[in-house]
């Protein structure tokens, strides 16, 4: 059975291409993919990172845990996670290429059909899951699941797919 890692955690140091940064060089990264109240991502040349007073262990537990138990949908690599003073930190791998929300418009139906066919599959593996913390909370887990892959682009499948909403318990109709 899974269980969660311990924070600070740090993946061991053979699998990072670079030396991670530190707390200060994500706070002064220039380069903002977005903001919302209480938390930044942020990208350098091999990571992505999310911080802030509202970012979560579990998220960072929630990419481990789908690398681990469901390696058919496709996360990003946790690095690191640790907490600071101020702001809890999650360090990712970066994925070379356009992010999908400024590319989906550009696409054609057919490329948005296959991604969505993608994702269909995606959470389809996620819904045969079970918490591991917590058996009984299974469809607030695959809830935060959701919520951690899909943020700012679900609501762009959805008005491509004709759905109206865009809470996580739309994706099941995908």
């Amino acid at each position: 059975m899974w269980t969660p890692v311990s924070v600070p955690y740090a993946r061991p140091r053979t699998a990072t291409a670079e030396r991670l940064p530190t707390a200060s060089e994500i706070r002064d990264c220039p380069f903002e993919i977005s903001r919302r109240t209480g938390e930044r991502i942020v990208a350098l040349p091999f990571y992505v990172i999310k911080y802030g007073a509202a970012t979560k262990a579990r998220e960072g537990q929630a990419l481990l845990y789908l690398e681990d138990c469901v390696p058919e949908v496709p996360t990003p690599r946790l690095l690191s996670m640790f907490q600071d003073s101020e702001d809890f930190f999650i360090v990712m791998e970066r994925v070379p290429g356009p992010r999908l929300d400024h590319v989906w418009d550009s696409l054609s139906e057919t490329e948005k059909d296959e991604i969505c066919s993608e994702l269909k599959a995606a959470f389809a593996s996620m819904r045969n899951q079970t918490c591991p913390w917590c058996p009984a909370a299974t469809g607030l887990w695959m809830a935060e699941l959701c919520h951690i892959i899909c943020s700012g682009l679900m609501s762009k499948i959805i008005a491509s797919t004709g759905h109206s909403r865009t809470k996580p318990r739309s994706i099941r109709r995908l």
